[in-house]
């Protein structure tokens, strides 16, 4: 990791809560314009947009995460620089509440006015006009709206995977986002409404989302979090399919390695460990496990025909216990 430059004490002392720091200020306390363009250089102050810098951060975030980080703190400058007149919308204000982004341009901060209809757009910020009923605080429209807007912008499968983390998290209720739905009804408002009729709030991840949609519309019916229990053994599984022996998992496929042999703290390869003997575990008590990965939610040919090999198996696999007169294990929460 890259060592961040210390921050002058009068820095970060003129810095807000979040770590954005406002040119004026710096030029009030007397502050030259040489100054910050020294810090500016060395890593000290990030530039955001006019007139707004953040503090040098020292963090082990991923990358991914740095990229939501700084769109957020592009976000919160803009939202000062205009001064109560626009909130964060859309993905960036998904990015605001924490709630996860699918298919988003963290490129372009999207605000909503909080009074006229007149929207603009120019590279790295899209104004839009206000929307009547639309709640809001101070920063953001409030969850369900953004859920809603994220669709409407993109992909409406963004709006999915925000509304299973929305849900999830008790941020937003099936009933807000049929209020959000009603409040921008119009062009795509049908197709995200048809969609956010799969919300699961179940649902763990963005992928298990994305993997739940696709099994249904390929036809299947399936359980979230389906629990496999034997004695003092409890396995939830991301999904299986109804009336089956078949458990489906997303597998995020993260790095399976420890980077410090020395620490001694968990780490992904640990994890891979555990999943192995887990399933193992189920194997043994007749369960078919399908493990799903990114790049498989993109080829629908490829997930389709791996789905209907496991679906075989599963089958042939219950033919056997049914032979053998093995008992199915306890299963199901």
């Amino acid at each position: 990791m890259t060592p961040v430059p210390l921050v002058p004490v009068e820095l970060a002392a003129m810095a807000d809560a979040d770590g954005l720091v406002r040119v004026a200020d710096l030029r009030r306390y007397g502050v030259t314009a040489r100054e910050i363009a020294r810090w500016s250089a060395s890593g000290v102050l990030k530039p955001l947009v006019r007139g707004w810098y953040s503090l040098a951060q020292d963090d082990d975030r991923s990358a991914w995460e740095r990229r939501r980080h700084d769109h957020a703190q592009r976000t919160r400058a803009l939202v000062l620089q205009l001064d109560g007149a626009a909130v964060a919308s859309h993905h960036s204000a998904l990015v605001m509440h924490g709630l996860p982004t699918y298919a988003a341009d963290l490129r372009q901060v999207h605000l909503m006015r909080t009074q006229d209809d007149h929207s603009r757009r120019r590279p790295g910020l899209t104004l839009h006009r206000c929307v009547d009923g639309a709640g809001h605080d101070a920063t953001s429209v409030e969850p369900a709206v953004a859920v809603v807007q994220a669709g409407l912008l993109g992909s409406a499968v963004s709006s999915l995977v925000a509304a299973d983390a929305a849900v999830h998290r008790g941020l937003v209720t099936t009933d807000a986002l049929d209020e959000a739905l009603d409040l921008l009804r119009g062009p795509g408002s049908a197709g995200v409404r048809r969609i956010l009729g799969h919300v699961d709030g179940k649902a763990e991840s963005p992928g298990e989302t994305r993997t739940r949609l696709a099994l249904t519309l390929m036809g299947l019916t399936l359980e979230s979090q389906y629990a496999v229990t034997d004695g003092d053994f409890l396995a939830v599984s991301d999904l299986r399919v109804a009336g089956t022996r078949l458990l489906v998992e997303f597998d995020g496929f993260v790095k399976y390695s420890r980077a410090d042999p020395y620490r001694l703290e968990r780490c992904p390869s640990d994890v891979l460990v555990t999943e192995k003997v887990r399933e193992d575990r189920l194997r043994e008590l007749g369960w078919v496990v399908l493990r799903i990965i990114w790049s498989e939610l993109d080829d629908v040919a490829v997930l389709r025909r791996r789905v209907e090999r496991a679906l075989a198996l599963a089958d042939a696999t219950a033919q056997t216990l049914v032979t053998l007169g093995t008992p199915s294990p306890v299963s199901g929460l």
